[in-house]
């Protein structure tokens, strides 16, 4: 099952690619996000921006927690490492109400139960939600 509108890569921008550092400098300038931690969003950079899920409007977030960290990111200027994934926004109000949603305790509630093992959030979960799924949270 296939949903356009959920952005993720295992193998893109794997943290051990030779294009990919934990540093940012001149050549690694693209930023990506790794994780949204309790702490803040931990960075990842890359020298490509050719490939990924630059230059597309998202919501991203770490699937290790959303913690009330979702990033709005409506110019494409980041991409996600094996540690994140994005929802694909429509416009600002889309993205506004997918990071209000995303953040409510209500649909905290609901991670909490979908989560298992290692308690990762499943990007696949969100394949199966309906296109509107936000609107019940906000």
């Amino acid at each position: 099952f296939k949903d356009d509108n959920v952005l993720f890569s295992y193998h893109m921008f794997e943290p051990r690619k030779k294009y990919v550092s934990k540093v940012k400098t001149d050549v690694f300038k693209y930023p990506l996000i790794k994780s949204t931690n309790k702490s803040g969003v931990v960075y990842l950079y890359s020298s490509r921006n050719d490939i990924g899920h630059y230059g597309i409007s998202k919501v991203i977030f770490g699937e290790s927690g959303i913690n009330k960290k979702v990033v709005i990111d409506m110019e494409g200027k980041y991409s996600m490492s094996n540690h994140s994934f994005a929802l694909k926004a429509n416009n600002l109000k889309h993205a506004k109400d997918l990071k209000k949603a995303l953040e409510s305790d209500k649909f905290g509630e609901i991670i909490k139960q979908c989560s298992f093992g290692i308690f990762r959030i499943e990007w696949r979960l969100f394949c199966y939600f309906k296109h509107d799924w936000y609107k019940k949270f906000i």
